[in-house]
């Protein structure tokens, strides 16, 4: 448990502890809880933009993306690109936890 300063930028995986003056065991078991409800969802950027995706048990594939984000694939603007961490992607790549994903028309 580190303490860091008031000017600290969080980055994404950091694990924030919030300190009061309650029961340090109840303090635990909310930690406890928040690390298994996180087990519960992946965090994806698409865009910039951060998605907790519901991890449901089975392989999260890339296509599934379009179901969150605001992109209408109808209208043609081009070709439709689609990126998963820099690399061109496929609509039946699995997606991981702290992916980065691109969906723009070229």
């Amino acid at each position: 448990n580190n303490i860091v300063s008031e000017d600290y930028v969080l980055k994404n995986q950091d694990i924030i502890n919030i300190v009061s003056d309650g029961d340090k065991a109840s303090r635990e078991e909310d930690y406890i809880e928040a690390k298994k409800n996180k087990k519960d969802y992946i965090s994806v950027r698409v865009n910039g933009k951060i998605f907790d995706l519901r991890n449901t048990g089975k392989k999260l594939i890339f296509v599934e993306i379009f179901n969150h984000i605001d992109f209408d694939t109808k209208k043609a603007n081009g070709i439709l690109a689609l990126e998963l961490n820099g690399e061109r992607a496929n609509y039946t790549d699995v997606l991981k936890d702290g992916d980065e994903i691109k969906v723009y028309w070229k």
